[in-house]
């Protein structure tokens, strides 16, 4: 199995920083790696030897979940599909949090361990997700679960059914109980 996939299109400023960063990382501690972004800029033109090339869809679903861990973080939006393929693969997320209001959002050492955007702690994270496979074994299991129990069509069409009944029944409704 892969131990980081990263596969991302150069769609926000901080991504270069991350893709430097896990490169960097994945040479120095020779993991076995995918690594992958769609338009090389300028300060990252030397990783072009490295960079294996853009996924058909059923490749890159199955790449990623032969994967242990894998980053997200926000593109042109601040939403990004990775945040919901990584989980659904049973892949454990390193997650930059995209400060959306997304409910029941990913808990930091829950379902995910977050990052800053700068990236400045993502070795520290990584290094800790390498040697504790037990616990980073429990983040994906925990976001998978987390996704199947939130985030999927029919759970996400009941929160919104739920929400619109309440609101034409008058009822306040509470942030807080899907945890915003």
């Amino acid at each position: 199995s892969i131990y980081i996939f990263l596969s991302l299109g150069y769609t926000h400023e901080g991504r270069v920083h991350l893709m430097r960063t896990i490169a960097d990382l994945a040479f120095k501690w020779n993991l076995e790696h995918w690594l992958d972004i769609d338009a090389l800029p300028a300060e990252l033109s030397d990783l072009k030897p490295f960079i294996q090339g853009r996924l058909g869809w059923l490749d890159y679903m199955q790449k990623q979940s032969q994967t242990k861990v894998t980053p997200v973080m926000r593109g042109f939006g601040r939403d990004t599909l990775h945040q919901w393929e990584a989980p659904q693969s049973g892949t454990c997320m390193l997650y930059c949090d995209p400060n959306l209001y997304i409910p029941y959002p990913f808990e930091d050492q829950e379902h995910c361990l977050y990052f800053q955007e700068d990236c400045s702690d993502v070795r520290s994270k990584l290094s800790y997700l390498l040697t504790n496979a037990k616990w980073r074994e429990q983040l994906a299991k925990a976001g998978q679960a987390w996704l199947y129990k939130y985030h999927t069509n029919k759970a996400r069409a009941a929160y919104m059914i739920d929400i619109a009944q309440r609101m034409i029944g008058g009822q306040t409704i509470d942030p807080a109980e899907f945890g915003l």
